[in-house]
């Protein structure tokens, strides 16, 4: 369960290939948050395709908030919500855009190292087209739209809460 702390650092981190259309839906998101006024704890990362460098970013935050294009067998919504344990639950249902190594070979490969994972909820946006273009479609538009409006509402919470209580009570 992803629990967000005002007085740590967050990181959020968007990834995708702004040229495959969908897929640069994280990308886009960092871009429009870099427009926001943010807290002062909150740094934004343009995480591209990264794979492995991945690990050295991750090290440095215990909570992580991560945009990008993720295909669900689950659900056909414009987003999909995750927690870690989620994530790592359900490898074979959740498909993140291809990178240079998923998601969960990364956490993987953290556990095997023995170096601290952090706190990470996912905003995974379905993707209509992940085919070459630089324009987003209008269905992941809207859906970059709603994960901002998420992520303003949480960090906007004056003390510590789970994402999975503020959903609970209607906040979000």
């Amino acid at each position: 369960m992803f629990v967000y702390d005002p007085k740590k650092p967050l990181l959020i981190i968007g990834f995708g290939n702004p040229l495959r259309s969908d897929d640069g839906a994280g990308v886009f998101a960092i871009e429009k948050l870099k427009k926001m006024k943010l807290p002062e704890n909150v740094k934004l990362l343009d995480g591209g395709t990264m794979g492995i460098d991945t690990i050295s970013v991750f090290e440095n935050y215990s909570q992580v908030i991560l945009i990008d294009c993720l295909r669900s067998d689950l659900t056909f919504e414009p987003i999909v919500e995750a927690s870690l344990d989620e994530i790592i639950l359900k490898p074979n249902e959740l498909h993140f855009s291809a990178h240079e190594l998923n998601l969960n070979s990364v956490l993987n490969l953290m556990k095997t190292l023995k170096l601290p994972i952090p706190n990470i909820f996912v905003y995974g946006i379905n993707p209509e087209s992940t085919s070459y273009g630089t324009e987003l479609s209008s269905k992941a538009k809207n859906a970059v739209e709603l994960v901002l409006k998420k992520i303003q509402k949480l960090l906007s919470l004056p003390k510590k809460r789970t994402l999975k209580s503020v959903v609970q009570k209607g906040v979000i």
